[in-house]
């Protein structure tokens, strides 16, 4: 872009090159920024991100982006981008009313996954506040930081402009939005490439705030259950679902029989035995079951395994892998593969179904994803787990595993 004024054709410069240094460096940074608008505004002193006309626009002071290296402005940008993905754009100020307080968490917490040698100024570091501990939520340190006297602190004097600029910014932005751009982002460049340049200590609470993708991914993660007891009572779970089908009718000397007591020893009885049940154990292993869920999961399925032939199918937009479960392997922990988008349809299809032969499908998930119209030709329960967790389809047993309230099928 071109114009009449050196300072703003320079601005612009920079922006573009930090753009596709970003692309090409962190790309989750660089697609989130590719779906945003760009534009120079000389009223403000540096730069801020908001909502301008109903779209996600990050404006920029052309003299101080101008004054800026390739390295400055991609840091810069890419501090905006974690204001953004971070949910800080959603904050209400009602919720939040003190002001120093809100933009001391939300710096500290945007900087803590930038090199601070990028940054250009004076950034406000997590080194600079001692009171906070680094991986701390914006939530506990704005606790901490709201119960402070800043008046006569000299750490905050350079953030007063800060403060006044976050005050004046646009209203905020809803949380669909941020779920929306995070969840493309994953979605068109496949989990592996997206968490190149996703802040490392904030890879789950992005993932889990997301929207759901149309690719599979490629990651996969070794997960440990936790130390808690399963929260579901499977044993008895299985032995009312299945019925008569829990046991098996064979013969035995131990009981004679009731018609032949002259011929004990010679004519065998019978009793029932109990027989564990084939049951497929379905795992969503998308983009939006964190480690944490996961690590639920596995606690469940080592409440499982001892009462059944457990069969384990991991899929995310595909099925990624099918496999019998040995006691001993869950013990040790599981590798989850995928973190991709979410559909049910391919571990539900007739095919798979008809490979295994389950008496009991149990399919663990939060529940957003695409399920097939008609249900599978046998037993099946959705185990709802994991971040604001909705019924999939109106057929099927439901089981909430999570606390937060299950939203019924659409």
């Amino acid at each position: 872009m071109i114009s009449d004024d050196p300072i703003l054709d320079k601005a612009w410069a920079n922006m573009r090159a930090a753009e596709m240094r970003l692309a090409w460096e962190t790309p989750f940074h660089g697609h989130n920024l590719a779906m945003m608008h760009m534009g120079p505004n000389p009223s403000i002193p540096t730069m801020r991100i908001g909502k301008v006309n109903g779209a996600i626009k990050i404006e920029f002071s052309p003299e101080f982006t101008a004054g800026l290296t390739i390295r400055q402005a991609a840091a810069v940008l890419k501090h905006e981008i974690h204001h953004l993905v971070f949910g800080h754009l959603c904050h209400s100020r009602e919720a939040f009313p003190n002001s120093m307080a809100r933009t001391i968490a939300e710096e500290v917490s945007v900087n803590e996954w930038i090199d601070a040698s990028d940054l250009p100024g004076q950034p406000v570091l997590l080194e600079h506040f001692p009171e906070l501990k680094p991986g701390q939520s914006f939530e506990e340190r704005y606790r901490i930081l709201s119960s402070m006297n800043f008046e006569s602190d000299p750490r905050v004097a350079r953030l007063e402009d800060e403060a006044e600029i976050r005050e004046a910014s646009s209203p905020t932005i809803s949380s669909s939005d941020v779920a929306r751009m995070a969840g493309a982002a994953v979605a068109d460049l496949g989990a592996e490439k997206a968490s190149k340049g996703m802040p490392g200590g904030k890879q789950q609470a992005i993932l889990r705030g997301m929207s759901h993708g149309t690719e599979a991914g490629g990651l996969a993660s070794l997960v440990q259950a936790t130390s808690r007891k399963p929260v579901v009572p499977w044993a008895a779970r299985l032995r009312r679902f299945l019925g008569a089908d829990s046991g098996k009718v064979v013969p035995t000397y131990s009981r004679p029989s009731r018609r032949h007591l002259a011929l004990a020893g010679l004519v065998p009885g019978r009793e029932t035995k109990p027989q564990n049940p084939r049951v497929m154990l379905a795992v969503d292993s998308s983009g939006s079951m964190t480690d944490s869920v996961l690590a639920e999961i596995h606690r469940e399925i080592l409440g499982i395994i001892p009462h059944a032939e457990v069969w384990l199918v991991q899929f995310d937009t595909i099925v990624q892998e099918v496999r019998r479960l040995s006691p001993s392997e869950i013990v040790k922990g599981l590798v989850f593969r995928g973190r991709g988008g979410t559909d049910f349809r391919p571990p539900l299809s007739r095919k798979l179904i008809q490979r295994i032969k389950p008496a009991w499908v149990i399919l663990f998930t939060d529940g957003h994803g695409v399920a097939p119209p008609e249900p599978p030709k046998c037993r099946l329960a959705w185990v709802l787990c994991g971040f604001r967790p909705q019924a999939p389809a109106s057929y099927g047993e439901i089981i909430p595993l999570a606390a937060a309230p299950v939203t019924a099928a659409k």
